[in-house]
């Protein structure tokens, strides 16, 4: 849906650039805040962000490695047909 249509994929771009733009802003507000009352609390807050940053990462490249999977499947498949 994306391959081949130039404003899909800038409207994508921009969505993601935006949403790491507000994530650079909150996070230092947060820790500012946070570090008011203990820097344990800051710790753990950047450690619930590592967890969370993982999760998405090991969903991303998992869902790339299907597709490579997917798409070899499909070359080898069409190699045996020939």
């Amino acid at each position: 849906m994306i391959k081949g249509n130039s404003r899909a994929l800038a409207t994508v771009t921009a969505i993601i650039d935006g949403t790491v733009s507000v994530g650079r802003a909150l996070g230092p507000l947060l820790a500012g805040y946070i570090s008011t009352r203990r820097w344990n609390s800051v710790v753990l807050m950047l450690i619930v962000a590592i967890f969370l940053a993982s999760l998405f990462l090991i969903h991303v490249a998992k869902t790339g490695v299907k597709r490579m999977v997917n798409e070899r499947k499909v070359r080898c498949s069409s190699v045996r047909a020939n």
